[in-house]
């Protein structure tokens, strides 16, 4: 879902950098009306005090009776009664009132939250809530699900959530306003929204995603790391934005690494900090123990802070359930670990950061599947962040400062990323606290959201060229997006559907149709499924929509420029065929379901093998690529929803495959299913056009090979890549007369490296078995995809 071009300016530079400063400058130096936008109002009170500017503070006025004025309130009368001010004000209040002067110039102080979870375990979101009023549609993710909003999600969005005994569940309130905002996506997991659905007592977890729009369109945001911010991560893939450097509001320095010569790091844990390392019981002598409970680890950091740094004061940190810890002594000042904009601790030498800030597991799956930003990106733009932030609340952001600085972190990995936040400031080093169990870095594989170990590469040296590559993963996913819609631009186009027909299959020649449409394409296969009889599958027409290179040659393999319908075919049915066929009605795709003649439809299950063809009308004509990838997209689509029932054919996801035209089967009755889906007219009461699968969405949503770090090919200059057949060809000489395994899969290990899809490796091995000699329990699709395993493991 790509929104129109929007332009947004940004301030980066580390903390300390005069940003501020220059803010305040280019507002002295330009008369606009204008408002600084901040996180607190401690922050908003700072620029009240700014010289040679009038700067007026917003925020809630609370009377002697205890009744207040809400600052949106106040902020709306004073942009009614004095437009031209410069105001500061809350985030929140800005947002919400940006209506009142659209005109205003806003100036974002620190990256305002983009990204939001909730979960809800089977209370307050019941079974039935979540099936009779959630309603879904299919994402640019396959295995996520984005809400849609109903008349009943509106409702509770405008009136709150009436619910008998949960009625003030603010959560829901705040997830159902997200769901009916044009300014908000709402997800959630495919499979875990399927299994609440069917009742069983699963945690739901909704990702909710601001978009661009949500902000005035004269907006500046300003924030150290601004590119590794998840504003400009998730952004810069999923909406069309430019990013701007403002031009004349600047950082003084780059970086921090004018401190780093007085800066020394620490460390009290080889493992990563975490609840679950604070809740982690290990067996004891009579009875389990945590021995790396958070009072324990907190009251030996303060023990060997008060032995190494005797009578240095500090700020410190920690989550707030463990603030009433008493463990730093009279020299250490709790601070929120969310502390962005505080200037008080400029006085401070030390920082103590303790807090176990992270993603879990299944936000960090999401964040890659959807917008490619791996588990290091996701973890800089909270984790380190909030370390980061916090450090530099001391006077590591005063430039002209020449005290030690002494900055104290919870696990290695933390004090490693604020290493690299320092160029040049030295290896960051452990405090041993005495606790074995902190000593041996973590090891185990965490699980994603559907209880899998996620894989984990091995590790070998690369280049800086690779391990570039590798971390830009999300960018890739945008690029991949603009190369598709740009070669698809040049995708001959066509009206109608346009059929070609073999009467057998060996027929050397064909009958063409004209342009027919969609109604016309329903009636002549009603027909044909309910009255063509033929002796043998292979006396069956055959028949491939789309428009060719040359009309006289019969071959349809390299000779098929564009079609304008996807094929499935799926032969092991096990599942109902009217649900999938309400499945793709609900997604808004229109289909027809028709038998074969192997089918067998018969009422004695035992006997029973069905076999469909599911015909798909896109939007537009599409190339053999970008067939490829929407033919795997809705693959992807069924199996979350139906798991194994309805698997599609890999050896026919080709455009190059011709079908057997649809007739009655050879044992049992027809199946015919025309799932079309009407766009209706409730004031006419009469239905428009059919609605077809929108090509353009399709082709650009995220396939599993698309959140691969690409691998480093090195092509020769000139070189022309061989056909598949050509390729099959020579490694099936190879074979000789003796055992024709190893051929056979060098053969699928050629077609990967050549850049074939997995797709087109199995559709140009299918049939071929036999031309590799001796040998037996050759397997296209095993054999290709442990071909694609190989080439993913030597990528990494």
């Amino acid at each position: 879902m790509i929104s129109p071009k929007i332009q947004l300016t940004y301030v980066d530079g580390p903390v300390g950098s005069f940003k501020t400063t220059s803010l305040l400058s280019y507002l002295r130096n330009n008369s606009i009306p204008a408002t600084v936008c901040t996180q607190t109002n401690n922050l908003s009170g700072q620029y009240v005090t700014a010289e040679g500017l009038d700067i007026e503070m917003i925020c809630r006025e609370v009377r002697k009776d205890g009744d207040y004025t809400a600052a949106s309130q106040t902020y709306r009368e004073r942009l009614l009664s004095d437009p031209a001010r410069v105001y500061a004000v809350n985030q929140q209040v800005a947002v919400a009132c940006q209506d009142a002067d659209p005109d205003r110039f806003y100036f974002f102080d620190e990256v305002p939250v983009v990204f939001e979870t909730f979960k809800f375990n089977s209370l307050p979101l019941s079974q039935d809530f979540v099936s009779g009023w959630l309603a879904s549609a299919l994402s640019d993710e396959p295995s996520y699900y984005e809400m849609e909003a109903t008349d009943f999600i509106r409702n509770i969005a405008e009136h709150g959530w009436k619910d008998d005994v949960l009625k003030d569940c603010e959560d829901i309130i705040k997830v159902a306003q997200r769901i009916a905002s044009e300014h908000y996506r709402v997800f959630v997991h495919a499979k875990s929204f399927n299994a609440f659905k069917n009742g069983i007592p699963k945690q739901l977890q909704f990702f909710i995603v601001a978009r661009p729009s949500l902000f005035p369109k004269h907006s500046t945001f300003m924030g150290a790391n601004y590119k590794k911010s998840l504003q400009y991560l998730i952004w810069s893939v999923s909406e069309d934005v430019e990013f701007v450097p403002h031009p004349e509001i600047k950082a003084k320095h780059d970086d921090l690494s004018h401190k780093a010569e007085q800066t020394e790091i620490h460390y009290v844990s080889e493992r990563n900090f975490s609840k679950a390392l604070f809740n982690e019981k290990t067996s004891g002598i009579q009875k389990a123990v945590k021995a790396t409970s958070f009072p324990k680890i907190a009251k030996a950091t303060g023990k060997a802070i008060a032995e190494q740094f005797a009578g240095v004061k500090f700020i410190y940190c920690s989550n707030s359930e463990y603030e009433r810890t008493k463990w730093a002594g009279p020299l250490g000042t709790l601070v929120s670990s969310n502390s962005r904009g505080w200037n008080g601790g400029r006085d401070f030498n030390m920082a103590v950061f303790l807090a176990a800030i992270n993603y879990d597991p299944a936000t960090f799956t999401f964040l890659r599947k959807l917008y490619g930003i791996n588990k290091e990106a996701a973890k800089y733009a909270l984790t380190f962040e909030s370390a980061y932030q916090f450090a530099g609340r001391t006077s590591l952001r005063m430039k002209d400062s020449n005290e030690r600085i002494i900055l104290i972190f919870g696990d290695r990995a933390t004090a490693k990323a604020m290493q690299g936040f320092i160029p040049g400031c030295p290896e960051p080093k452990l405090i041993d606290l005495g606790i074995p169990e902190l000593l041996f870095p973590d090891d185990e594989p965490e699980a994603d959201e559907e209880g899998e170990a996620s894989v984990q590469p091995v590790k070998v040296e690369k280049t800086a060229d690779e391990l570039r590559e590798e971390n830009n993963v999300h960018s890739q996913l945008r690029n991949r997006r603009i190369r598709i819609l740009k070669n698809h631009a040049e995708t001959l186009q066509y009206e109608g559907f346009r059929f070609r027909f073999w009467a057998h299959h060996s027929a050397m020649e064909t009958l063409e149709t004209q342009a027919l449409d969609w109604e016309t394409i329903l009636e002549y296969f009603r027909t044909y499924v309910n009255r063509e009889e033929v002796s043998a599958k292979d006396a069956n027409k055959m028949f491939r929509e789309g428009v060719f290179f040359d009309n006289e040659n019969h071959l349809l393999k390299d000779n098929i420029q564009s079609t304008k319908i996807v094929v499935l075919d799926i032969d092991n049915v096990t599942g109902d065929v009217k649900e999938l066929s309400a499945y793709l009605k609900c997604r808004k795709i229109s289909h027809l379901i028709v038998s074969t003649f192997s089918c067998v439809n018969v009422e004695n299950y035992s006997e029973r093998q069905i076999k469909i063809r599911v015909l798909i009308p896109l939007t537009e004509a599409v190339d053999a690529e970008n067939y490829s990838r929407i033919i795997r997209l809705l693959n992807r689509d069924i199996r979350e929803k139906f798991d194994n029932q309805f698997p599609v054919d890999p050896a026919c996801m080709s455009i190059n495959n011709r079908f057997y035209a649809p007739c009655r089967p050879a044992k049992g009755e027809p199946i015919f299913i025309d799932g079309t889906y009407y766009d209706y007219d409730i004031t006419r009461f009469v239905k428009k056009a059919a609605v077809f699968l929108d090509a353009r969405w399709c082709m650009v949503r995220n396939l599993p090979e698309d959140l691969e770090a690409p691998a480093i090919k090195r092509h020769i200059a000139g070189s022309v890549r061989k056909s598949a057949d050509e390729i099959v060809m020579e490694c099936a000489a190879m074979a000789g007369a003796g055992n024709g395994d190893g051929p056979f899969y060098n053969a699928a290990v050629e077609l990967i490296k050549a850049g074939y899809s997995k797709e087109e490796a199995i559709a140009a091995l299918s049939g071929k078995e036999h031309m590799f000699g001796s040998g037996k329990g050759r397997n296209a699709e095993r054999a290709v995809t442990n071909a694609k395993a190989k080439q993913r493991a030597i990528a990494a």
